[in-house]
């Protein structure tokens, strides 16, 4: 099956790669509680818009948000 990706979003990897890629970073990221893989997956201008507390931007905030919630 071939999805196609619009030119300026195009990641660089097949279908089956960005499934992939999605399945190891949620193990990794949640049920591994590996956070820093956020300093890897996660860009720069990524903006969590979820927090009860607001916006968080870049992989830093998103890994100790995550950090938090691993120890819940």
């Amino acid at each position: 099956m071939s999805v196609p990706v619009p030119a300026k979003a195009d990641p660089g990897l097949t279908l089956e790669e960005m499934k992939a890629f999605v399945r190891k970073h949620f193990e990794d990221f949640v049920n591994r509680k590996l956070s820093n893989v956020a300093l890897h997956n996660f860009s720069e201008d990524f903006r969590d818009h979820d927090e009860p507390d607001g916006p968080k931007v870049g992989p830093i905030a998103i890994k100790a948000m995550m950090e938090e919630l691993y120890l819940r």
